[in-house]
């Protein structure tokens, strides 16, 4: 719910800089196919952003972490308890495993919680997760707004026959958008 709230929050901060830039006000007809311009350039740099956030998430573009590391999967603490948590296990202090998860030993002889993990691809999807829900609710935002601007055209605006015909076409450009990004 909170990245819900900072996206739409983000998102009206931009379109409101954007129409105070180029002076244009949300209030009028005269101004309307002006607003559904803005509307759908905006929704397209979304997106945009979108698809380059999805990609420098999942490492295509600008990696930061080597390719040789991403298959990788070591024994590491599973025990939240522990500051070492996720910390590399030597395997040979292993003294039990079982689908995926060991017991192994300190120093003293203590047994500590282990787990085979994948901690590049952990980071990898963490990120993803963070980076595009705010893009991806921000695009939905975009999207929205260019739609109803849309529909506030003049010649939509008649009646409902022509409003669904607005909501159609909307439908059919984002669907090409997304096409487009594929």
């Amino acid at each position: 719910a909170t990245s819900i709230f900072i996206s739409l929050l983000a998102f009206s901060n931009v379109k409101y800089a954007l129409q105070h830039a180029l002076s244009a006000a949300d209030d009028g007809a005269d101004n309307a196919g002006f607003l559904c311009i803005l509307g759908y350039s905006m929704f397209i740099v979304w997106f945009a952003a979108l698809l380059f956030i999805i990609g420098f998430s999942a490492g295509l573009v600008c990696p930061l972490i080597p390719d040789e590391q991403i298959g990788l999967e070591a024994w590491v603490i599973d025990d939240q308890a522990l500051i070492a948590h996720k910390e590399l296990i030597d395997p040979n202090r292993i003294v039990y495993k079982r689908w995926g998860r060991a017991i192994a030993t300190d120093e003293d002889g203590h047994p500590i919680f282990c787990r085979h993990r994948n901690l590049a691809m952990e980071h990898v999807e963490g990120r993803m997760r963070s980076l595009t829900v705010f893009f991806s609710h921000t695009t939905a935002f975009a999207s929205i707004y260019a739609g109803v601007c849309l529909m506030r055209l003049p010649f939509f605006a008649q009646n409902v026959g022509l409003s669904l015909i607005a909501f159609l076409m909307h439908l059919v450009v984002v669907f090409v958008v997304f096409r487009a990004g594929e």
